[in-house]
């Protein structure tokens, strides 16, 4: 840790994602966004790189339960006859991935709406329910996160330019160290995928899986050794 104004910032990996006050959020990994059949594969999306993040995100989710980090997964849903859609966000839904005339886009309680199988909460993890891209607007996700002192969020899911850029700034707006790990993230769009990395590698820390993964394995191993008779 360094000092700075009388206050300790994070310097290494290892710091910046102490389990204790790391959240993993998992953004909209649902089946309408990640599976066959599902809203934006119906639409004529290409949903394969938002498919193919799914094991490094279940990976990454365990390594996060077993080193005692928090679990989030955001839930994208829609009230019935667009009670949740202004007339603003209506527009950007047409212009996105909601088609004039196609229904709506995971309604409460249907198969679309549900996580996908490879990525569904466990015992212990948050679901939070959102209605807009930025997981903090309208939503109890501030609350959760300062309830159970994180300070730093680790975040993945999809779309990478929308929902998971949209999380980012306002994560860090809000006053919590951000982490992307880049092969947990993803859209439909690889021109947008890649421009969007190349914003948030300005602005936070992207890293790989694997290195927050072995960063949490090491402070395992050091809890382990702590805790052992000397």
């Amino acid at each position: 840790m360094k000092e700075i104004y009388g206050k300790l910032i994070p310097e290494t990996l290892e710091e910046l994602i102490e389990p204790r006050t790391t959240a993993v959020i998992n953004i909209d990994l649902q089946n309408d966004c990640c599976s066959k059949g599902g809203q934006q594969d119906r639409v004529g999306l290409d949903i394969s790189a938002s498919h193919a993040i799914l094991p490094a995100v279940a990976r990454l989710s365990e390594a996060a339960r077993r080193a005692g980090a928090l679990v989030i997964h955001t839930q994208n849903l829609s009230l019935p006859d667009h009670r949740s859609d202004s007339p603003a966000w209506l527009r950007f839904k047409m212009r996105t991935y909601l088609p004039e005339g196609e229904s709506d886009y995971s309604p409460e309680g249907t198969w679309g709406a549900d996580f996908a199988d490879e990525v569904k909460p466990q015992p212990g993890d948050i679901v939070v329910k959102k209605h807009r891209s930025d997981c903090f607007q309208g939503t109890n996700l501030d609350l959760v996160l300062r309830s159970n002192g994180i300070k730093t969020v680790v975040i993945t899911g999809v779309v990478t330019q929308g929902c998971v850029e949209s999380t980012a700034r306002s994560a860090a707006f809000h006053d919590y160290f951000v982490v992307i790990p880049r092969d947990c993230v993803a859209t439909s769009k690889p021109d947008l995928h890649e421009a969007s990395l190349k914003v948030m590698e300005y602005r936070f820390d992207v890293v790989s899986s694997l290195d927050i993964i072995r960063a949490w394995r090491g402070a395992r191993v050091g809890v382990q050794a702590s805790l052992s008779p000397g």
